[in-house]
C-alpha cells in the first residue's frame, strides 16, 4: 500500500493558516537580484514587493502605499503564487 503525499507549496501553507491583516511576509532576494523578474512586475507589485521586509504587516504596507488592505492582499497573492515572497507569521 502506498501513501500519497501532497506537494508542499508556500501558497498552500498560507491557505491553511488563513493569515489576516496582521500577516507578515518577506520578499525573497532572488527576485530583486534578477532584473528580468522585476521588469515583469507591474508598478504596484514592485512597490508592495519592496516594502515586504519581514516586519511590516499587510495593514502597514497598505497605509504606506495609500491602498486598501484588499488591494495589497491581491498583489501579495500574486507574489506568493509565483514565489517572490514567503509567509512568516501573523
Amino acid at each position: 500500500m502506498s501513501v500519497i503525499q501532497s506537494t508542499y507549496t508556500p501558497f498552500a501553507y498560507v491557505q491553511l493558516t488563513h493569515p489576516g491583516a496582521a500577516a507578515i511576509f518577506r520578499a525573497l532576494p532572488f527576485a530583486s537580484a534578477k532584473r528580468i523578474m522585476m521588469n515583469q512586475m507591474q508598478r504596484r507589485e514592485r512597490l508592495v514587493y519592496m516594502l515586504l521586509d519581514g516586519r511590516r504587516t499587510v495593514t502597514e504596507v497598505a497605509r504606506l502605499l495609500h491602498l486598501s488592505e484588499v488591494q495589497v492582499a491581491q498583489v501579495m497573492v500574486y507574489l506568493l503564487k509565483y514565489g517572490y515572497i514567503e509567509y512568516l507569521r501573523g
